[in-house]
């Protein structure tokens, strides 16, 4: 499969049970964010935040925006 063919048949799918990510899970993202690169090569900052959902902040962006 090409690059379109999978913008093609993509699909997003999301569900929230409150359940935080397990032990291993956490420790097979964080492996794989340490080996990733930009397309030039490039190091690339990923950082998994965990937030307190009873809290009074809640996440409304895939990212956090710096100076916007």
């Amino acid at each position: 499969m090409n690059i379109i063919e999978a913008i093609k048949v993509r699909r997003s799918v999301r569900s929230f049970n409150g359940a935080s990510i397990s032990e291993t899970d956490k420790e097979e993202l964080t492996k794989v964010i340490e080996e990733v690169t930009d397309p030039f090569g490039g190091r690339v900052t990923i950082r998994l935040k965990k937030f307190d959902m009873k809290g009074g902040y809640k996440p409304s962006t895939y990212g956090m925006i710096k100076g916007a």
